[in-house]
């Protein structure tokens, strides 16, 4: 991150320096630690404003700005401080310092509020997809349990395809005679699909399921 920042002399209260750093804390040391030959004289500072950027040149911008244009630095004196000047010649800063604390604040709330929206909406995206492949899955048992039913029904049975509303259900069934017979039944909802494959076959007049897994 990129800062542009505002000083105010905490010996001379109506002297205030305008800078920038990409690293606030240690640039604040320093200039109460008198590194800084233009800051050395009214030590020592306290921080009362900054902007952060991601870009070095916006920062830079910013600085110029306020630097170099009255009416920049003016509008920003207006949103730190209650009035410009106080009856004893000192910055009001109180307002300020207030001010600063309410925009953290805020962007820290917004941070959180868009950080659990975006939970909930990945959250909300992972259980619609769970549950429609959970829906593919039964719909494929479905088809599985109606081949059974029409087996046991009619030996002759190849299958067919189900409409449920929106959803639908693909039946084969391969063999003949006493079986084996192996059935493929495919659930479709959306665009999630799941399939099941199930061997059958009679012994003494009774049907019996010797596999049934997903594919």
């Amino acid at each position: 991150m990129f800062y542009v920042y505002i000083l105010q002399s905490l010996k001379y209260p109506k002297q205030i320096y305008i800078g920038f750093a990409n690293d606030l804390k240690i640039r604040l040391m320093k200039h109460n630690n008198g590194e800084v030959f233009s800051t050395k004289r009214y030590m020592p500072w306290k921080l009362i404003y900054y902007e952060a950027y991601t870009s070095e040149k916006l920062a830079r911008g910013r600085e110029k700005q306020l630097k170099h244009h009255g009416n920049a630095i003016k509008y920003l004196k207006k949103r730190i401080f209650e009035e410009p000047i106080s009856k004893n010649g000192a910055w009001v800063n109180q307002k300020g310092q207030t001010l600063v604390s309410l925009m953290i604040f805020m962007v820290t709330a917004i941070i959180i509020i868009t950080a659990a929206v975006a939970v909930i909406i990945i959250n909300s995206k992972a259980t619609s997809k769970f549950y429609q492949g959970i829906v593919s899955y039964d719909l494929a048992e479905v088809g599985i349990e109606n081949a059974i039913i029409r087996l046991l029904r009619n030996p002759s049975y190849t299958g067919e395809t189900l409409v449920l509303e929106d959803k639908t259900v693909e039946i084969q069934v391969s063999g003949e005679g006493t079986g084996p017979y192996t059935i493929i039944s495919s659930g479709t909802n959306g665009n999630f699909k799941r399939t099941i494959q199930a061997t059958a076959s009679y012994n003494d007049n009774i049907l019996n399921i010797s596999s049934w897994e997903e594919q």
